[in-house]
């Protein structure tokens, strides 16, 4: 049998395709106001605008995604169905099979577009031991995906305005 592991960390290439979107959109729609009115009132208004209600929720969520996955480190044996749990100095292995529950939380509107912080989302994984583990998008892409093997967890889903955790 075919032993596939797979390792998953934070980096700076995933970070800088979460924040795209965020500085395209709005470096767009701000240069664009500022090139057709300069400093006037449109320009300030709208600026404050998106700064209330997308960049500011969007460098929320994802400081605090950073924040809470940055020493961690999963690693995922998809042949011999463990997962390996690596957060500083602390390091545990478990099975595939002592995961309860999947709790997957996503902020409204993903997929769409409208907002920045529309893509984020977070896993919490619960074990059988009562062991809780929130896995960021910052860390790997989806959870549910990677664990898609056949084994039977429980999974829900729930959607948030924006998914902080």
């Amino acid at each position: 049998m075919e032993v596939n592991t797979l390792t998953y960390k934070i980096g700076i290439k995933r970070q800088l395709l979460m924040l795209l979107p965020l500085v395209v959109r709005n470096g767009f729609i701000l240069g664009s106001l500022f090139y057709l009115f300069g400093l006037s009132a449109p320009t300030y208004w709208v600026g404050s605008f998106l700064i209330l209600l997308d960049i500011l929720p969007t460098l929320l969520v994802h400081g605090q995604y950073f924040f809470k996955n940055r020493k961690l480190v999963i690693t995922l044996s998809n042949g011999e169905k463990d997962i390996i749990i690596e957060d500083g100095e602390r390091k545990s292995q478990y099975s595939f099979y002592d995961i309860s529950k999947v709790i997957t939380v996503s902020s409204y509107g993903g997929g769409t577009g409208y907002y920045s912080f529309a893509e984020y989302r977070f896993s919490k994984i619960v074990f059988k031991d009562s062991y809780n583990l929130v896995l960021t998008c910052l860390l790997i892409d989806d959870f549910e995906i990677s664990l898609n093997d056949g084994t039977a967890i429980e999974k829900e889903k729930k959607f948030r305005i924006v998914a902080f955790i």
